[in-house]
């Protein structure tokens, strides 16, 4: 045990001027007075609903994970006064049944070559809920063998001191916590942490705490139907398929676009970053659900890319209506491609789906299936007496073009179409086509909308006569 220092002697001591100024910074990245020393991060879904009063959670940090070290900040031989070193936690503690201690590298005396020792401490106090420690630091007295080095035991202020935990737990709070390494020259002032009396200092980021779910878990993708095949194949190159994928359940993007996270698992004691099954509820058993047109096909979620039986398929049930389809997977399994297989060789509706995960509650745009024709919507067709509506195409190319038309109406009202509704328009053929030819509204509105699939380029005019009022309304729905 050192006896008290002498106050002339500590005068005597920080007048030699010895110790590092509070700027001085280490450039190991590990050293707490390092400008750039970073935080352990812990993902937020893994700290546990049961926090104790204050607001804790408990958690490790291995050495392997951060290393707490800091430069001694000032130069210690023996015959110095002890130094003492007051470490801080804000928004933490150290746990309760830790045993804490500094110590240095040692280095073996070898030929010609002093080495030094293991400094000489002692944990003097600590307290505030073991928010701080403070340490009484001193060089040992040197050694020396005959004909071979000793130690000098002469410590820079250079010498890179470690903070050591027993069990490696600590408290934490769910937002930033730091660590303050002071030191003082007397005890008093390190047992008050009297910044008067500070000879060097420096605080760093001691733990953080950051969502780990992205929310993303899909990646999109398209498939397109041929017109040449009544929608009902897929294009692929010179050889059209049945099957097809409409997108990718890709769990791990939830992790970051790499598939993983830097992000610590607060729950487990090995510092092991987060994996999708420790940040989603019931990930190995997660209910989804896909909306989009399901009348047509057959659907799957497939853990192969091509959608064959060299995967896993895991079959959606479609929802009444066909306008949604649902399964339950696992999460933590890999991937599951969107499959559609159209063997049947249904017509084909396009459209895009949207994938939701329920115990997750995310949403996001899964596939879209897409027709090789050009889109032209008309918002407003009728049939209602009184009314003479008209259509003209025009295909201004020197190529015949097909076309086809879907209809799409209120609540009461269906459309059915008519012959005129779908063909060839021959090269700069000009073609009037009555409403009443082109579809049959049932119901109490005798109106709708309509889309026309063109392979190619054409431009389509509306006129409305009104025998009523004997206005006509002339409508160009293309450019």
């Amino acid at each position: 045990m050192k006896k008290n220092l002498l106050i002339a002697a500590i005068a005597a001591f920080v007048s030699q001027g010895t110790f590092a100024a509070a700027t001085d910074a280490s450039t190991d990245a590990g050293d707490i007075s390092n400008p750039d020393h970073k935080p352990v991060t812990f993902a937020a879904e893994t700290f546990s609903d049961g926090t104790d009063s204050d607001g804790y959670q408990k958690v490790d940090i291995l050495p392997s994970t951060q290393n707490i070290n800091m430069p001694l900040g000032i130069k210690l031989q023996p015959d110095d006064p002890s130094v003492w070193i007051r470490i801080d936690l804000d928004n933490a503690e150290f746990g309760p049944s830790s045993v804490l201690d500094l110590i240095n590298e040692v280095v073996t005396a070898s030929s010609g070559v002093e080495g030094i020792a293991q400094l000489e401490v002692e944990e003097r106090k600590s307290g505030a809920g073991r928010s701080y420690v403070v340490f009484e630091v001193w060089a040992p007295a040197a050694t020396e063998t005959a004909g071979t080095p000793g130690t000098t035991n002469i410590y820079p202020d250079t010498t890179v001191i470690s903070l050591v935990n027993s069990d490696n737990d600590y408290l934490v709070t769910e937002g930033a916590t730091q660590i303050t390494y002071s030191l003082f020259a007397e005890q008093i002032d390190a047992f008050q942490n009297n910044r008067d009396g500070v000879l060097s200092t420096f605080s760093a980021p001691f733990t953080a705490y950051a969502e780990a779910n992205t929310g993303v878990f899909s990646v999109s993708q398209s498939e397109q139907a041929l017109s040449a095949s009544g929608f009902k194949e897929f294009a692929n190159g010179d050889s059209p398929k049945v099957i097809g994928s409409l997108g990718i359940i890709q769990p791990t993007l939830l992790l970051g676009s790499s598939g993983s996270s830097s992000l610590i698992n607060a729950a487990d004691t090995s510092n092991a970053v987060v994996t999708v099954g420790n940040i989603i509820d019931s990930a190995s058993s997660q209910n989804i659900t896909i909306t989009g047109d399901f009348s047509f096909g057959s659907w799957t979620l497939n853990t192969n890319s091509d959608c064959t039986t060299a995967g896993t398929a895991t079959s959606l049930v479609k929802s009444e209506g066909n306008d949604s389809a649902t399964a339950a997977i696992d999460l933590t399994a890999g991937n599951y491609h969107l499959c559609i297989d159209n063997t049947d060789r249904d017509k084909m509706n396009k459209g895009s789906y949207i994938a939701t995960l329920e115990e997750a509650d995310l949403t996001a745009t899964i596939g879209e299936l897409t027709y090789d024709t050009t889109s032209i919507d008309i918002d407003y067709l009728t049939t209602t007496p009184g009314y003479v509506q008209r259509l003209f195409l025009v295909n201004r190319s020197g190529k015949s073009v097909d076309f086809s038309t879907t209809f799409s109406t209120e609540s009461g009202v269906e459309a059915n179409a008519k012959d005129a509704s779908s063909g060839t328009l021959a090269g700069n053929e000009y073609r009037v086509i009555n409403v009443t030819d082109f579809v049959e509204f049932v119901g109490p509105k005798l109106r709708g909308g309509a889309t026309i699939e063109v392979e190619g380029s054409i431009e389509v005019t509306t006129q409305t006569y009104n025998a009523e009022s004997g206005a006509t309304d002339t409508v160009k729905i293309t450019d």
